[in-house]
């Protein structure tokens, strides 16, 4: 298949600890991928791990499309857990989509956690509490990950999130890339009781070895998104203009952020506990700015006039 199919649309990379110590940040830009969605969790010292590892993508200017966490059904802190860890990452690290996605695919009797086995009922009630109270609460959107046939399964195919966007896993033969779906071909058969709002397609995890490269991950086992919405559909308009005059780079609206603040057109103030919560061992008064700056850019109007 042409490679040209693979770039109709652009790819972010779901990032988790597997990719804490394996990944290029510039050979992953080089080609081609637009931003990334990590996953709180690490086997030593979760979240803090990807505390780091968020900082390490911030200096590389690799955007932050999402956090994503998976909710284990079937017992109350483990459904909640990586989602509040994705909370508190996002506060300190934003999210362009300013949404989290709860990623549906298993329960905690199977991943370690003395519990019983949910039922579809309880498996939605669970992630009705996730998005209302956990995430919703929280002031982000919910963006729903899920399997067509575990939807069906083991969630009773339930229509109560129908109003959520969507990301599907859809992969070609052996995990291999396959074009992108579409609304049209999404469910030939007709297994959902209701059409998503697809935001997101997975289509491969694979996609180190064919048509991207490893870029510091060996055999290339990477899962690779194409994303069909707006990559900053959580910014407003203003903040977006800001954007294009920073150039598209976190780097320099940070830098136009302390430059504004040199001139004494805006007054910089430390935020109320030392940002970020999970420092990396570089942070510095300049990213305590860049921290704030992702946190508070609901400013841009304000900084824009002054421009």
């Amino acid at each position: 298949m042409d490679e040209s199919t693979f770039r109709q649309y652009p790819w972010v990379c779901d990032v988790s600890n597997n990719d804490l110590d394996a990944f290029d940040f510039d050979c992953m830009k080089a080609q081609g991928v637009v931003g990334i969605i990590p996953s709180p969790f690490s086997r030593f010292h979760p979240p803090h791990d990807m505390a780091r590892f968020a900082d390490e993508a911030l200096r590389h200017d690799m955007p932050i499309i999402s956090w994503y966490g998976l909710p284990y059904f079937g017992d109350t802190a483990a459904e909640e857990r990586d989602l509040k860890w994705c909370v508190e990452l996002a506060r300190d690290y934003p999210p362009l989509t300013k949404a989290l996605v709860a990623d549906v695919e298993t329960d905690a009797c199977d991943n370690g956690w003395n519990a019983p086995r949910p039922t579809a009922d309880q498996r939605v009630d669970a992630l009705w509490r996730i998005k209302r109270d956990v995430i919703e609460a929280a002031g982000y959107k919910c963006i729903v990950y899920a399997g067509i046939y575990y939807w069906a399964n083991q969630m009773g195919n339930t229509k109560a999130f129908e109003d959520c966007d969507w990301i599907l896993p859809t992969y070609g033969i052996g995990g291999l890339p396959c074009p992108p779906i579409t609304l049209e071909n999404i469910d030939p058969g007709h297994i959902l009781s209701f059409k998503p709002k697809l935001i997101g397609h997975q289509f491969t995890s694979l996609w180190g070895q064919y048509p991207g490269k490893p870029c510091g991950r060996p055999g290339g086992n990477r899962d690779m998104i194409y994303w069909y919405g707006d990559l900053e559909m959580g910014m407003t308009a203003d903040e977006k203009k800001l954007m294009k005059i920073a150039g598209g780079s976190y780097d320099q609206m940070a830098i136009w952020y302390d430059k504004l603040i040199d001139a004494g057109v805006i007054e910089y103030e430390d935020p109320a506990q030392p940002a970020p919560r999970y420092p990396s061992d570089n942070n510095d008064t300049a990213n305590v700015k860049r921290h704030k700056l992702y946190s508070e850019i609901d400013r841009a109007t304000e900084l824009l006039s002054h421009l």
